[in-house]
């Protein structure tokens, strides 16, 4: 069981809340977490890491109502036959509207990732509260999609 999170931060915060998150999973009992600055590896890379993955938190902040351009580079990287299924999420920071983790659960679901809670939005830059309930966002995230693994297994 792996949990890829690949990210792009322009602040920084979208890297904190990355950082968390794999917290939680690794209480949850997913050993094998990767964080990743999308921006820092290339397309052949970053297809291999989403193969290799059981699971799938996409992370990037809202800028101009709309998610990062590379975030959906990453998405011309999912495929719907070979990626079918794979539990997923997402998380971002916003300053004003937010709207980027809605667009993301949304185009997860459309390539056939199966978001299995919704994403968390974080406004402008994660505090000690935040980063409790980042926490608990990847715990809850690594025991449903281990949860499925073991009905699969079934």
């Amino acid at each position: 069981n792996k949990v890829f999170i690949p990210y792009v931060s322009a602040y920084g915060y979208t890297k904190k809340m990355a950082d968390k998150i794999a917290e939680g999973l690794i209480e949850a009992g997913i050993q094998h977490t990767e964080v990743c600055d999308i921006e820092k590896i290339t397309f052949l890379e970053l297809d291999r890491k989403i193969a290799s993955s059981s699971g799938l938190i996409v992370g990037s902040p809202t800028i101009n109502q709309n998610i990062l351009p590379q975030i959906f580079g990453l998405f011309a990287a999912i495929n719907p036959l070979r990626d079918r299924g794979k539990a997923a999420t997402s998380f971002g920071s916003y300053g004003w509207s937010g709207e980027g983790v809605a667009i993301m659960d949304t185009i997860l679901t459309t390539l056939k990732l199966q978001v299995i809670q919704p994403g968390i939005k974080i406004n402008f830059r994660p505090d000690e509260k935040n980063y409790q309930q980042l926490k608990e966002f990847g715990r809850s995230f690594g025991e449903k999609m281990l949860q499925l693994k073991a009905e699969e297994q079934k």
